[in-house]
């Protein structure tokens, strides 16, 4: 009887760590999007940077530099002001691409939806683009995570 109790607390306890490894995975994300967000909270732009794609950071030292990263990404630069209520995230995975869809209301209770794309660089996701919108009050917030598309 005393094995049976064990087994089944050592399958229950395995089963538990499992799920938090997953869940942690699953917010990997959005956990560095909010991360992303702090600095740019605290006008950290040396570090932001760090958190960028190679193809953002070579534009941003080819046509500017580090010191510029607001005005030269105003957009990126601005992602912490977006949200006044985020209700909800998304993320997917796809190889060396990943999106976070991030939703919610901004400071005028419009909806309104983040969709990011992340490129793995050495074993690390980076911010490679990021779209904005401000939806119709008759549409739905997303409810998956969309990959933004780069005009080119």
């Amino acid at each position: 009887m005393k094995n049976i109790i064990l087994s089944l607390f050592i399958i229950s306890f395995a089963c538990s760590c499992t799920q938090i490894e997953k869940s942690t995975e699953n917010n990997q994300l959005y956990n560095q999007y909010k991360y992303f967000i702090s600095l740019l909270n605290n006008e950290n732009y040396s570090d932001a940077s760090n958190l960028i794609s190679e193809r953002n950071i070579r534009d941003l030292t080819t046509n500017s530099n580090r010191q510029q990263f607001a005005s030269y990404f105003p957009a990126l630069s601005s992602l912490n002001d977006v949200f006044k209520n985020e209700t909800d995230h998304f993320e997917k995975r796809n190889g060396n691409i990943a999106c976070l869809t991030v939703v919610g209301y901004d400071s005028s209770n419009e909806k309104t939806a983040v969709d990011i794309k992340y490129l793995d660089e050495e074993n690390s996701w980076k911010i490679d683009f990021v779209h904005l919108s401000y939806l119709d009050i008759a549409d739905t917030l997303p409810t998956e995570a969309t990959c933004p598309t780069r005009m080119q």
